[in-house]
């Protein structure tokens, strides 16, 4: 746990019990902690699982989309395409509408297969 003072600085605050003393002292190793519960971190914190391999491939991927110049590129995932126009969301989530002329030769025969798809 956390808490910030009046002089604004954190301090992190331990709030595990201590632990009993044992009784009589042993040779053996060291007690270990014992293992996480499946889908959670050792700490204790969330981690997330990894979607199953059917979601993953149900999910559009990044691709390099390359200008007609072959001067400007951007990682996108194809948003749709009709009336000669394709629309693109890059990484940043902003979406962008071009003339499918305006694309690489390899990018418009990729909007082309994904059009047949």
């Amino acid at each position: 746990m956390a808490t910030i003072c009046a002089d604004n600085a954190l301090h992190l605050v331990d709030l595990t019990p201590p632990a009993a003393a044992p009784e009589e002292k042993t040779t053996s190793a060291p007690a270990q902690e014992a293992p996480a519960p499946e889908g959670t971190a050792p700490s204790g914190l969330h981690e997330e699982k990894p979607k199953p391999a059917a979601e993953r491939a149900s999910e559009p991927a990044f691709r390099l989309w390359t200008d007609a110049s072959g001067k400007h590129s951007t990682e996108a995932i194809l948003v749709d395409h009709e009336d000669g126009n394709v629309r693109l969301k890059k990484k940043d989530g902003s979406v962008v509408t071009l003339s499918i002329e305006q694309l690489s030769d390899a990018d418009q025969e990729f909007v082309r297969s994904a059009r047949a798809r």
